[in-house]
């Protein structure tokens, strides 16, 4: 067994390896949300897998139509 050290915060932004991922389900100060866009429309199998994951928001082709006409995060439900 070899001693391999723990890497600071400062470390670990160096590696440029993938961002850790807060704590699903527990909003933070900052409104932390996740969003999944999709074009077109998702399965019932994908907002089955998204309710289950808690803070994942899924945004459909026709939400992202409103979006794009200037409807809120807020107007479109995807608020923290």
């Amino acid at each position: 067994m070899g001693f391999r050290p723990v890497a600071t915060a400062d470390e670990d932004e160096v590696a440029g390896g993938p961002a850790p991922l807060r704590e699903a389900g527990r909003p933070g100060v900052d409104r932390l949300i996740r969003v999944i866009v999709h074009l077109g429309a998702f399965s019932r199998a994908d907002v089955l897998w998204a309710s289950r994951q808690g803070g994942v928001h899924l945004l459909d082709g026709h939400q992202l139509q409103r979006w794009a006409d200037g409807a809120t995060l807020d107007d479109l439900g995807l608020h923290g």
